[in-house]
């Protein structure tokens, strides 16, 4: 009686087993990049998400690097939503959600050990993205302006330029092209905003500013802060040299603006530091700026 009672009790547990593994048999969502929309107001559509976060049915899956594939333990239809990653402020590795964009929310198809997939994954600019400066020199003009301190010898102009951003976005485009003349003493370059700009919230929201560059050497982003105690130039982030590869930029200014009082103003200044003892031209190329934040 207890041997048949052991047999018994063995097998429901392997029956309890298989059934277990047979619920564990995950489905994955394959998802491998973003073709972001603009209206004309917001500028061009060249980008750089990287990343995804990702919730299905409300739980969270993770935040992964594209292309992914993500295993998902459901079955049947399922509710999907998708976030926009950044790597943020020069970082090669951390990603930060691309909040000023829409969340992807939509309903799926999964059945085990088998993909579903989503390519070229729809996003734009929320309703409530407040796009505060657009520049990509397509009109031959410019809202930079070179510093009134910089070496008279030295120069900027726009001009046309092969551009590619990791194989993609291929074009001739208008780009500003700024130079230090080797005979020049002074090792930087100053480009400044036209416009101060204002009202940006200070409660820690995300200000993004989103830029290409490709140059000889380091380049310096910084903010020229107007206050009622006077004006003072805040350095901010630096980008190392790429000469041969445009490299897009996702700068947070939040860091720099949260706290301070809202009636600052401010100018966005891109700073070129030719490498010490190093008597050649330094070259930089500025494109695609876009600074947003949400209202």
């Amino acid at each position: 009686m207890f041997r048949y009672a052991l047999i018994c009790s063995l097998v429901l547990l392997s029956l309890n087993s298989c059934d277990r593994e047979k619920e564990a048999l995950p489905a994955y969502l394959h998802l491998d990049s973003f073709a972001l929309t603009t209206e004309p107001f917001q500028g061009n559509n060249i980008h750089l998400l990287k990343g995804v976060q990702v919730l299905v049915n409300n739980r969270f899956m993770g935040s992964f690097p594209l292309p992914c594939d993500i295993p998902v333990i459901v079955e049947g239809d399922a509710k999907v939503q998708i976030q926009a990653m950044v790597l943020e402020n020069g970082s090669a590795s951390v990603f930060k959600p691309f909040v000023n964009t829409t969340i992807i929310d939509t309903i799926l198809n999964f059945s085990p050990l088998k993909t579903t997939s989503i390519s070229a994954i729809p996003i734009k600019y929320r309703a409530n993205a407040e796009v505060v400066w657009v520049e990509d020199f397509e009109d031959l003009g410019s809202t930079l302006i070179p510093n009134t301190d910089n070496n008279v010898l030295d120069t900027q102009y726009i001009t046309q330029t092969n551009f590619s951003l990791d194989g993609k976005f291929s074009h001739s485009t208008n780009a500003l092209y700024s130079r230090i003349q080797a005979t020049d003493s002074f090792k930087y370059y100053d480009l400044r905003s036209f416009s101060y700009f204002s009202g940006f919230p200070i409660n820690g929201t995300a200000i993004m500013l989103e830029f290409d560059v490709k140059g000889t050497d380091v380049l310096q982003v910084g903010l020229q802060r107007k206050s009622s105690s006077g004006e003072e130039y805040v350095p901010y982030i630096e980008v190392y040299p790429s000469p041969d590869k445009w490299k897009r930029f996702y700068v947070n200014l939040a860091y720099e603006i949260a706290g301070q009082p809202a009636s600052n103003e401010y100018r966005f200044v891109y700073t070129v530091y030719r490498q010490k003892d190093n008597p050649r031209v330094a070259e930089i190329y500025l494109d695609n700026i876009r600074l947003t934040y949400l209202k």
